[in-house]
């Protein structure tokens, strides 16, 4: 039932946004008779053709090319240099760039081929990865390049590990063999970068285009609309009244995008408040992030957000999983990698310190996960108004790190042991 209190609050809410949206409208009137800012190449193009990722791929390398349309030499590609860490190669003469590179191992999107220095960029926009796809193409640039010689680039959305390697990733990060970058952070930052450092106006209107499409190719937001929509999401956001209405109203039209930018919020804040704890601890330093997939994704099920130490070689991670789409019947627990399994008596161990924290779920170890348990409410399922402004006020944060850490408290010795041996 709605009550009068009710009622005024969602008037106050609409009146406010409603003030907001007319002055930016406004404003957004008056500025397109000059800057016409619904246009913008990349929008009109993506319009019409299929061929994202290639499209892409060939501005990035003829912006990285000192001898690309743009005309600017070779500034563009020392900002991009900077950006994965290789400022070496700056010294080197000018490389030779191509795109859609076929070899007996595969087809790069992009190569940069320096005097006996490789760097491949794979592209990976929407595309899934073919199995051993990035595998074959490290075998390919060590044969061609030597051990030293090159550097594969793996470009994503938002910054993700590859799968398809067999070889130690991590270490492969170390020596700078393989750098993961992000259209959302680091091209974005690189796009920056050329604008400000380009001399030339008519490249720097398409520079600007493309700096600006860049947060909308990757939410799916219409271009005309992503300041509109920013507008309404900050005001949702500005305190738990407005959210509690604007989450109302989510569920009423069942929209999902403050569902998951809630989500993205909430593990953003919870990796910083867990690495934080066990950066206390002698061996701080070596705990991180080591699955992701959640933040890229949500709302899709079967996505892990967890945490293990460097030694351990992602072979283990305390991790949260949702179940379901839409952030669902979500599990915490140990996972691993197939058949890495733990003596007997060492999965005795952690079942038996686990199972009275959690409703646990198998009866034993499966093919994935040494243990799991269910979370109860109120974060069992992500999906609901009570739970979301939760994960949104901080409350999450400290329930959810505490389990986690736990958890750690009672299985880091015993993986520490196994992994060390094996």
């Amino acid at each position: 039932m709605t009550t009068s209190d009710d009622k005024q609050h969602l008037l106050n809410f609409y009146s406010v946004l409603e003030e907001r949206l007319k002055s930016y409208r406004e404003a957004k009137q008056r500025l397109d008779r000059f800057l016409s800012t619904d246009f913008n190449v990349f929008k009109w193009f993506f319009e019409w053709t299929k061929w994202k990722e290639d499209f892409l791929s060939d501005i990035i390398a003829d912006m990285l090319n000192p001898a690309g349309s743009h005309g600017q030499d070779r500034i563009f590609l020392d900002a991009f240099l900077e950006i994965i860490k290789w400022p070496d190669l700056k010294d080197k003469k000018y490389p030779k760039v191509a795109t859609q590179v076929p070899t007996r191992l595969g087809k790069f999107d992009i190569l940069v081929e320096f005097e006996k220095f490789g760097i491949v960029i794979e592209n990976k926009l929407e595309a899934a990865e073919q199995p051993r796809q990035l595998q074959r193409y490290l075998d390919y640039l060590k044969e061609e390049y030597g051990d030293q010689g090159f550097c594969l680039i793996y470009l994503t959305p938002n910054k993700r590990n590859p799968i398809s390697i067999e070889e130690d990733t991590k270490k492969l990060l170390r020596e700078k063999k393989l750098i993961c970058i992000s259209y959302s952070r680091d091209m974005l930052k690189w796009v920056e970068e050329c604008c400000q450092l380009c001399e030339s106006d008519k490249f720097r209107w398409f520079l600007r285009d493309f700096m600006d499409y860049i947060p909308t190719m990757l939410q799916e937001v219409p271009m005309g609309d992503s300041i509109e929509r920013n507008t309404i999401f900050n005001h949702a956001l500005e305190n738990k009244k407005n959210l509690g209405i604007a989450l109302d109203i989510n569920t009423a039209f069942n929209g999902l995008e403050l569902h998951r930018r809630i989500i993205v919020q909430f593990l953003d804040k919870l990796e910083k408040f867990v690495l934080g704890k066990l950066s206390q601890r002698s061996d701080g330093s070596e705990w991180e992030v080591n699955y992701d997939s959640l933040r890229n994704s949500p709302l899709e099920k079967e996505r892990t957000f967890g945490f293990g130490k460097q030694s351990w070689r992602h072979r283990y991670t305390v991790a949260i999983e949702p179940q379901t789409k839409n952030a669902g019947d979500v599990i915490i627990g140990v996972s691993r990698k197939q058949k890495d399994a733990l003596r007997a008596d060492q999965e005795a161990h952690i079942w038996t310190s686990l199972e009275h924290m959690f409703k646990t779920i198998d009866e034993g170890p499966t093919e994935w996960w040494a243990w799991r348990g269910l979370l109860q409410e109120p974060y069992m399922n992500w999906n609901s108004k009570k739970t979301l402004i939760k994960l949104y006020n901080g409350e999450a944060v400290k329930d959810l790190s505490q389990y986690l850490v736990n958890i750690i408290d009672v299985v880091e010795r015993t993986i520490d042991e196994h992994v060390g041996k094996s």
